[in-house]
Formats: structure tokens, C-alpha cells, sequence
């Protein structure tokens, strides 16, 4: 009954002892965590200086994924980001994300793209994560183009919660 709330840095900072050992972390939740970048940033400084050999990654939708914010990443030494994508249409994605812009994530990804053939770096890599439904199962070849476009290491494929009305597969 209580309301979501995000994890306190006091609280975060009682739990990274416990990272010490851990090979990788993925920072994920319910919510976008670009939204606060500065303390998304705080928060991966923090394991490395407990663990600097771990691997971490986070998800995104994307939406606020520029070139500039993946180079910060890519200088706080993240290993990868994961993008939601569920369409590789700006029909279909922007019916199914709801306040996104496909022309936004693909601008996005350009930019990245160009960012990435420059300093011939690959890193953070990207993985792509896509929940099938009824709604895009007929895009999968589509996506599986997009993914290979944008140079994506991963693509992880999810089926639909069963309880989300109107998107089950």
C-alpha cells in the first residue's frame, strides 16, 4: 500500500558493501533513471570505488539517451546500456510508447552511432530489449534490421506480462 518511491542514497550507500564480490551489477527500476542523471552517475561511482571491476549496466527507454549523455557514460566506464525499443516503426513505436518520438530515439542512436565510429570505441556497448506482443510480434524481422544498424551486442527478447490488458501475445 505505500507509495514507489526511489531508493535513498543513504540506503544505496548501506547496500554496495554487499557488491563487493559481485561480477556485474544492472541498475534498473521503475522509472527512467536518466531523469537524474547526476545522482544515476553518483550511484555507479560509488560501486566502482567498492568494486572496480565490475561490470554495470542500466536500462533506458532512450528518449534522453543523447550522444552527450552516452559519453558521460562512457566516461564514468559503464559497460553497457539496454534500450527498451518495442517497435523499429515511428507508427507503431510511438503507439506503443506512450509520450515517445521515434524520430527523437533514432536521432539519438545516429548520434551515438557517429560518436562511437570516431573514437573507434564500442563501448558502452548497447543491448536492445524487446517485449513481444500482439502488437509487434509481425516486426520482429524489423527490428532485428534495427538492431544491426545500431550496433547493438544483445537483443533480449521478453513475452508480454499476462495481466497487461490489450498487449498480451
Amino acid at each position: 500500500g505505500r507509495q514507489p518511491a526511489d531508493l535513498s542514497l543513504e540506503l544505496f550507500q548501506a547496500v554496495v558493501p554487499s557488491m563487493k564480490t559481485a561480477l556485474e551489477v544492472y541498475l534498473f527500476g521503475d522509472g527512467e533513471v536518466l531523469l537524474d542523471i547526476p545522482r544515476h552517475l553518483a550511484m555507479i561511482e560509488r560501486i566502482y570505488k567498492e568494486n572496480p571491476t565490475c561490470v554495470l549496466g542500466f536500462s533506458t527507454n532512450g528518449k534522453l539517451l543523447t550522444p552527450e549523455v552516452y559519453s558521460r557514460y562512457s566516461a564514468a566506464g559503464i559497460g553497457y546500456i539496454q534500450l527498451s525499443i518495442d517497435a523499429a516503426t515511428k507508427e507503431l513505436y510511438e503507439a506503443m510508447r506512450r509520450g515517445g518520438s521515434f524520430d527523437q530515439l533514432v536521432a539519438n542512436l545516429e548520434g551515438i552511432a557517429a560518436l562511437r565510429c570516431r573514437a573507434k570505441a564500442r563501448k558502452p556497448r548497447l543491448h536492445l530489449a524487446t517485449v513481444i506482443s500482439k502488437q509487434n510480434f509481425h516486426q520482429l524481422p524489423t527490428l532485428a534490421e534495427f538492431a544491426k544498424r545500431y550496433n547493438f551486442s544483445f537483443w533480449f527478447i521478453n513475452t508480454e506480462y499476462p495481466l497487461n490488458p490489450g498487449r498480451a501475445l
